[in-house]
């Protein structure tokens, strides 16, 4: 309900109307008039008087407050997939060797999601060792640890990579080379009745 101040008769005292008002769906948690009053959880009203005297004017204007608590959501993010520089043996740079794999690096965490899928708790690290031809083809890659259905995928992605030639013609490189894998969901945070008071009041 609200309180119509506008239709005053001139000449007269003043009347006291209360007129219906559809308060919109997003609104109707809480309301405070000018005139006083407050509502809590579904609902509000609010109330005013009007003087005698004067012309057709507009209903008091509303503003709202009010108070609660809630845990805030789960935080959930992409899982994690670490790589540090590798161990080269020949005269590839390990920068560059970096450079090539991180190129690579959205098929190397595709290997450990799909996985983590089924154990939501996997983590861990897979060692890779792999060796680079003359003609920057990998010969033979492979993978230990953590999981071998992950360790498998990885070396299937880094047998595939073409790196640059070796400085020293046909020179082998042999690289070690490991991943740490770890995902990334978050429990959801409850703030403490105290915090949310004090986020309240900011």
């Amino acid at each position: 309900m609200a309180v119509d101040e506008s239709r005053i008769t001139a000449g007269g005292e003043g009347k006291r109307i209360v007129v219906p008002v559809e308060v919109p769906a997003a609104a109707r948690n809480i309301s405070y008039s000018a005139g006083g009053g407050f509502g809590v959880g579904g609902g509000g009203y609010g109330y005013g008087s009007i003087a005698s005297g004067g012309s057709y004017s507009s209903i008091a204007s509303r503003t709202a407050s009010g108070w609660g608590f809630a845990a805030r959501a789960p935080t959930y993010a992409i899982p994690e997939v670490r790589i540090g520089m590798p161990v080269v043996r020949g005269s590839l740079d390990a920068a560059i060797i970096k450079r090539y794999v991180k190129r690579h690096l959205a098929k190397i965490q595709y290997c450990y999601e799909k996985v983590l899928l089924a154990k939501p708790t996997l983590a861990g690290v897979i060692q890779t060792q792999f060796l680079i031809n003359g003609n920057g083809m990998v010969v033979t890659a492979t993978a230990t640890g953590m999981d071998k259905q992950v360790a498998d995928c990885v070396a299937g992605v880094i047998k595939a990579i073409e790196f640059p030639h070796p400085t020293n013609g046909d020179e082998s490189i042999q690289i070690n080379y490991p991943f740490t894998f770890s995902p990334a969901w978050k429990p959801p945070v409850v703030p403490s009745r105290l915090d949310a008071i004090k986020e309240l009041l900011k």
